[in-house]
């Protein structure tokens, strides 16, 4: 993961981008594998596809940086995952 902030990003930065890259940063995403950074990717795609018609109670739950912390666990990351996986499974 590129941890290097570029100056063409330098307004979004000053607007508060740099703390999501931060928070990023700082839950080490780049030290789980490959397939799960690959799903993560995907979820924050989907997400940001659906952030404006989020609720803003939810939008706040969501960048909730304590929530971030404890959700943050590379075996939690695997469960939920793994749970994610088994219920897609079902849908198909």
């Amino acid at each position: 993961m590129n941890t290097e902030v570029s100056s063409v990003g330098g307004q979004w930065d000053d607007d508060g981008g740099s703390q999501l890259k931060a928070l990023a940063v700082s839950r080490a995403v780049d030290q789980l594998d490959e397939d799960d950074q690959l799903i993560l990717g995907f979820l924050g795609a989907s997400l940001l596809s659906l952030w404006d018609d989020l609720p803003a109670s939810e939008q706040q739950r969501l960048l909730n940086s304590q929530a971030i912390k404890s959700a943050f666990d590379k075996a939690e990351i695997k469960t939920r995952i793994q749970r994610l996986e088994e219920h897609f499974k079902r849908l198909k």
